[in-house]
C-alpha cells in the first residue's frame, strides 16, 4: 500500500513537470562565434577583421578638404568654398559623433581660401559615364596638381581621408560622389592620403551632408547596401535602414552589425546565439545608451541573422515603423550584391516613409500586429514577446 502511494506520487510529479513549458535557455555569453570572419577576396566583405586598407573607425579620423573648379564650370563669386564646407562638414561631424556614441571624431581641415582650377575641363573627365579606377586616379592627381601648383602646401602627413569638392556649377558634369579605393599619391609619387572621396553635386542637389557620411563609410571599408544590378531600385536590399543603402532613408543610422564591426558597440552590447534551442533577449534601441543592441544568430561560419531595435529617435528620428528589425549577413557577398538584406516581416503592406518604402515597415512590433517571423530556409524564428517603450523582449528559436 505504501509502495503504491509513493509510486503514484512519483508518477504525478513526473507528469506535472513534463506538462510545464520548457523555459528558454539564456543566450551564450561567448560572442566570438558570432564574429563572422571577413573574406578578404570579397570586395568590402561584411565580416570582421577585413584586411583592406581601411581608415581608423575609432579615435580621431583626420581629413583634409580641397575645393576645385573648371574652365567650363567656374565658381560663381557668390558661392565661396566656405559655403560648401559649412553645408557638408559640421552636420556630418555631429552625425558621426552620435552614430559612434562618441567613439569616432571626424576632424576635417578645409582650405577655403579659393577654388583651385583643374588642368582639364569638367566635361573631359566623363564623370556621368562612370570612371575606371585609373580614370578616377587621374582626376585625383589633377586636383593635387592644381592645388600644389598654386604654392599651397600638401595636406598634413597625418591625413587619412582627402575630400575633393567641385563647385556647384559643375552639376551637369560631376553628377555623383565616389570613394577611391586606393591610396592617393601625387604624380611624383608623394603619398597624400590613405583614401580619397571625390564629390559630385549630389550632396547639394539630393543627399545633403549625409553624402559625406556615406562616402566616408566606404573609407572605413563599409559596403554599399544598394544594388549595383541594373533595374533594381536603390532600396531593394535594405530599404531606408542605413546611410550605406538609401542615403535619404528614414532610418539612416548604421546597422548594429556594422557598429559592432567598427568598434562602436562592445561585445557587452551583443548577444550571440550559436546553438540550437530557444532563448530570450531584451533589445534596446540603437539611439539609447546601454543595453543589448543586437542579437546575432550565427547559422554558419559565413552567415547570420541579426535582430536589433530601431525607433524614432536621434539619427533615426524619421523612422516610420518602430520595432525589431531583422536582416541577414553573408560575408561571402560583395558590396552592391546584398551582403546585408532586410527581412520584410510585413510583405503585404505598401511600406512607409516615402516612395519605394516597402522595407521601411519591415519591423516586428506588437503595435503593428506582426510579432512573429520565420526566416525562410534558415531555421530561425523570432517573436516579439513584449515591448515597453523602446525595449523589446524577443524569443529566438533556432532549429
Amino acid at each position: 500500500m505504501f509502495r503504491t502511494a509513493v509510486l503514484s506520487l512519483f508518477l504525478w510529479q513526473a507528469a506535472s513537470v513534463a506538462s510545464k513549458p520548457c523555459k528558454p535557455k539564456p543566450h551564450s555569453g561567448d560572442v566570438s562565434k558570432c564574429k563572422l570572419a571577413a573574406h578578404n577576396d570579397v570586395h568590402f566583405s561584411a565580416g570582421f577583421n577585413l584586411a583592406g586598407d581601411c581608415v581608423p573607425s575609432t579615435g580621431e579620423l583626420k581629413a583634409f578638404m580641397i575645393f576645385v573648379d573648371f574652365s567650363d564650370a567656374e565658381a560663381p563669386s557668390n558661392d565661396p568654398p566656405k559655403n560648401l564646407r559649412d553645408f557638408l562638414v559640421p552636420d556630418a561631424q555631429d552625425w558621426y559623433t552620435k552614430a559612434s556614441n562618441g567613439a569616432l571624431t571626424l576632424n576635417v581641415t578645409a582650405d577655403v581660401s579659393q577654388y583651385y582650377r583643374m588642368p582639364a575641363s569638367a566635361a573631359s573627365y566623363h564623370w556621368s559615364t562612370g570612371l575606371s579606377s585609373a580614370e578616377h586616379l587621374v582626376y585625383i592627381q589633377d586636383a593635387l596638381q592644381a592645388y600644389t601648383a598654386n604654392g599651397a602646401r600638401p595636406p598634413p602627413p597625418e591625413t587619412e581621408v582627402l575630400y575633393l569638392v567641385p563647385t556647384r556649377s559643375a552639376g551637369s558634369y560631376m553628377t555623383r560622389s565616389m570613394a577611391y579605393d586606393g591610396r592617393a599619391n601625387t604624380r611624383e609619387g608623394t603619398y597624400v592620403a590613405r583614401k580619397t572621396v571625390t564629390f559630385g553635386v549630389d550632396p547639394f542637389e539630393t543627399w545633403g551632408f549625409k553624402a559625406l557620411n556615406h562616402e566616408t563609410g566606404h573609407t572605413m571599408c563599409l559596403p554599399d547596401y544598394y544594388p549595383y544590378a541594373a533595374g533594381l531600385d536603390t532600396r531593394y536590399y535594405v530599404g531606408g535602414w542605413s546611410a550605406m543603402g538609401d542615403i535619404s532613408g528614414p532610418g539612416p543610422d548604421f546597422f548594429a552589425w556594422d557598429k559592432w564591426r567598427l568598434g562602436w558597440l562592445s561585445d557587452d552590447n551583443v548577444e550571440c546565439v550559436a546553438k540550437h534551442g530557444t532563448s530570450e533577449h531584451v533589445l534596446t534601441p540603437l539611439e539609447v545608451k546601454g543595453g543589448t543592441k543586437a542579437v546575432v544568430i550565427a547559422v554558419n561560419g559565413t552567415s547570420a541573422v541579426v535582430a536589433e531595435a530601431r525607433v524614432a529617435k536621434g539619427l533615426d528620428s524619421s523612422v516610420c515603423a518602430p520595432g525589431v528589425l531583422l536582416y541577414t549577413v553573408d560575408t561571402t557577398v560583395a558590396t552592391g550584391d546584398g551582403p546585408l538584406r532586410v527581412l520584410d516581416a510585413n510583405p503585404s503592406t505598401n511600406g512607409c516613409g516615402g516612395d519605394n518604402g516597402e522595407l521601411n515597415d519591415a519591423t516586428l512590433s506588437l503595435d503593428q500586429g506582426k510579432s512573429l517571423y520565420d526566416v525562410p530556409g534558415w531555421g530561425v524564428r523570432v517573436r516579439v514577446v513584449s515591448q515597453d517603450g523602446g525595449k523589446f523582449k524577443i524569443r529566438v528559436h533556432y532549429s
